[in-house]
């Protein structure tokens, strides 16, 4: 969960600083497959939210959020 979440800033902080040009030309064109892949990893997590409420809910027994 905080992994995937992690890769993923790292892909977009590198991009933000490489110029959007990375995302589809040169020697640096795999960044842009690691970018997407970022986002996948992020969503086959389940979607972090959902793991940090199930997480919250059922080992610190914190109440069901509204």
């Amino acid at each position: 969960m905080l992994a995937s979440e992690a890769l993923e800033k790292i892909y977009i902080t590198a991009i933000s600083k490489l110029g959007p040009e990375v995302l589809v030309e040169g020697d640096l064109f795999d960044w842009s497959f690691g970018y997407i892949d970022s986002k996948g990893y992020t969503l086959l997590s389940g979607t972090s939210e959902i793991l940090r409420n199930l997480l919250g809910e059922l080992v610190l027994g914190l109440p069901k959020g509204v």
